[in-house]
C-alpha cells in the first residue's frame, strides 16, 4: 500500500506502446497513415518458431491489406510487428529514447526509468524488435512515462517537465514559489504528433477506445492489454483531451492502469475496462 505505482514500479505496456512504434514509422519519412500492409492471420518471426497473432487470433481487417490507420485503430499486432521489422530496432529504440525511455525522468520525486530492452544486440534481433513494438518482451514503463507520451502528442511533440507542485503559499497567502513550464524533451516532429493525434482520436471515435468518449469533447487515446505470465493482463488506456482546446479550456493527458492483480480474467481488455475509467476522469476534469 505504500508503493507509489505511478513512479516507483514498471509494467509491460502492451499496445499503448504502439504510439511510439507508429511515431518511429512516421518519423522515418517512408510511412504515412495511408501506407498499406499485408493482413495475415499470423506473423512469422525470422529465425524463430514463434509467431505474432492479433488479440482475437483473427485477421485485422478482411485479410487483404490494411493501412497504418486501420492497424492503429484496431491495434493489429501482426501489422505493427511487421512495421517494426521493416524499419529496424534502431529506429524503435530512438523513438523511445526521444520520449524519455532508458533514462531518469526529471521530477520532484525519484522515478524509476522506463526501459525498452536490456538486450545489447536488440537492434539486430528482429523477433525481439517485433515483440517490443507491441509493448511486450522486455518493455517496462511507469504510468507517468506513458502519461508523458500522451502529453507529447497533445503538445505537438514536446514533453514538458512534470511537476508535483504548482505553487507554494505562505500562511498569509503570499506566493513563495511558482512552477514555470519548461520543456524537457522533443519527443517527435510536429507533423508526427499531428498524425498521431488524428489516429488516436479515431481510436476513441471508432476503435478500441470508444469507452473513453466524452460527449461534446474530442478525445484522443490508445488502449493496451498487456500480457502477464500466469496472471490476467494489465489493462491500459492513455490519452488526452480536448484534442484542440479553445483558449478558455483546460487540457489533460492521462494514463490509466489496472494491474493484473484483478479478478476480471483474461477476457478483460484495456478498451473495456481502462478506457471507461479514463473517460469518467476526463469528463469530471473537463466539467462535462
Amino acid at each position: 500500500p505504500l508503493l507509489n505505482r505511478t513512479i516507483s514500479w514498471t509494467y509491460p505496456p502492451g499496445s499503448i506502446f504502439k504510439i511510439l512504434t507508429a511515431a518511429a514509422a512516421l518519423e522515418s519519412g517512408e510511412v504515412s497513415v495511408a501506407t498499406a500492409y499485408d493482413d495475415p492471420i499470423e506473423l512469422n518471426l525470422p529465425g524463430s518458431t514463434s509467431v505474432i497473432r492479433n488479440f482475437d487470433n483473427g485477421l485485422c481487417d478482411a485479410g487483404t491489406e490494411v493501412s497504418l490507420t486501420g492497424a492503429f485503430i484496431w491495434s493489429c499486432n501482426t501489422v505493427f510487428g511487421q512495421i517494426a521489422m521493416d524499419m529496424g530496432g534502431a529506429a524503435l529504440l530512438a523513438a523511445g529514447e526521444n520520449a524519455g525511455f532508458n533514462e531518469p525522468i526529471s521530477f520532484d520525486l525519484r522515478v524509476i526509468p522506463s526501459v525498452i530492452s536490456t538486450d545489447p544486440d536488440f537492434a539486430n534481433n528482429l523477433p525481439a524488435v517485433a515483440q517490443t513494438a507491441l509493448g511486450q518482451r522486455d518493455v517496462r514503463v511507469t504510468p507517468l512515462q506513458m502519461a508523458l507520451v500522451a502529453a507529447a502528442v497533445a503538445n505537438k511533440g514536446e514533453i514538458m517537465t512534470p511537476h508535483l507542485i504548482a505553487e507554494v503559499f505562505s500562511a498569509s497567502a503570499e506566493t513563495l514559489l511558482r512552477t514555470l513550464p519548461t520543456r524537457l524533451k522533443i519527443a517527435m516532429n510536429r507533423s508526427t504528433a499531428q498524425s498521431l493525434t488524428h489516429l488516436m482520436e479515431q481510436v476513441v471515435t471508432a476503435g478500441t477506445g470508444i469507452g473513453a468518449a466524452v460527449p461534446g469533447i474530442r478525445i484522443a487515446g490508445k488502449t493496451g492489454t498487456a500480457e502477464v505470465p500466469d496472471a490476467p493482463p494489465h489493462l491500459w488506456f492513455v490519452g488526452f483531451g480536448p484534442v484542440e482546446p479553445e483558449d478558455s479550456e483546460r487540457q489533460i493527458a492521462i494514463a490509466v492502469l489496472i494491474e493484473s492483480r484483478n479478478n476480471l480474467g483474461d477476457a478483460a481488455t484495456g478498451g473495456k475496462v481502462a478506457a471507461p475509467i479514463a473517460g469518467a476522469i476526463m469528463k469530471f476534469y473537463l466539467g462535462k
